[in-house]
């Protein structure tokens, strides 16, 4: 890169193991591979995709908890070393970063991408935060450079929001198929239940969110289980499940005894097609779209959607 690349930032909380937080490394790598110099600015430096980012993307810490109490460190940032574009692809975190901008002036054109409903996640009242998220998009989206929606329901969504106020809007899918996952075609498979020859591996990716509706997965699976021998792995998260549901926790906490529950933190190498037989998409609040599922068409035999009913 020179002096005169072109400069993007890409603003997150952190870069913990979600789909948007994959998408948006998965996008800062390319962008720096055609000569675009690219650097995270991040509340928090952590996660696990920090060690996908290519080496020349600079990762900027600002070293709180909190998404408000961001606001001064990223001032600071943004007026002493301003980049051209900033993108977000969280709404907290666009909110802050069109507002912000509205009130201090910042000298950056500001990108969003919705990765979400975000009226479905007002509905499902999981905080208060997230229950503003309509009122914040109508006044503040419009003010954005540009906004693209992964998919064309999340893009509908959006224009039901804001009505009849014009949005600078574009349907642009997430970047999930790239030349390190077709690289990784051909691996063994690094997860014990896909090496066994065991009872058949049922797989969900996705953290313990109500968003994931891992519980209409669960009804399923021990309708499954009743018929036939079957294992449950679902990558997304590695700690036990956040949940009110004393049934659902016993539930989970029967099928890791019986040794045919696992999760963990991130998506095992499947190997083969035969690997995994049967790939679960939990589509509660995103759009269920071809290309959401692209990545897990090059490996998985079976997919099923529980969200399907939203079609």
């Amino acid at each position: 890169m020179t002096s005169t690349s072109p400069r993007l930032a890409i603003f997150m909380s952190s870069l913990s193991g979600g789909g948007a937080e994959r998408a948006m490394v998965n996008l800062a790598n390319d962008f720096v591979s055609r000569g675009i110099a690219v650097e995270f600015i991040l509340m928090r430096r952590e996660g696990p995709y920090l060690a996908d980012l290519d080496s020349r993307i600079a990762v900027v810490d600002l070293g709180v908890r909190r998404m408000l109490l961001c606001l001064p460190a990223l001032h600071r940032h943004l007026s002493r070393n301003p980049p051209q574009v900033v993108l977000s692809a969280h709404f907290h975190a666009s909110d802050l970063l069109l507002a912000g901008r509205l009130l201090v002036g910042w000298p950056v054109r500001v990108v969003i991408s919705a990765q979400n409903m975000a009226s479905e996640l007002a509905a499902s009242k999981r905080n208060h935060r997230e229950r503003l998220f309509p009122m914040l998009i109508r006044w503040l989206f419009p003010r954005a450079d540009a906004l693209v929606a992964i998919s064309a329901g999340v893009a509908d969504d959006l224009r039901g929001i804001v009505g009849n106020r014009a949005l600078p809007l574009e349907v642009i899918h997430n970047p999930v198929v790239t030349p390190q996952l077709i690289a990784r075609m051909d691996d063994a498979p690094d997860h014990p239940w896909l090496l066994d020859g065991g009872p058949p591996v049922v797989m969900t990716m996705g953290r313990f969110v109500p968003q994931k509706d891992l519980g209409t997965l669960l009804e399923a699976f021990a309708m499954l289980v009743r018929e036939r021998p079957a294992r449950l792995l679902i990558a997304g998260d590695d700690i036990p499940v956040p949940t009110d549901d004393d049934g659902l926790l016993a539930y989970l906490t029967q099928l890791a005894n019986d040794d045919s529950y696992y999760n963990e933190d991130r998506m095992p190498t499947p190997g083969p097609l035969e690997s995994i037989h049967c790939m679960q998409q939990p589509p509660e609040v995103e759009d269920f779209d071809e290309a959401d599922v692209y990545e897990n068409y090059h490996y998985i035999s079976a997919l099923t959607d529980s969200g399907c009913h939203r079609r």
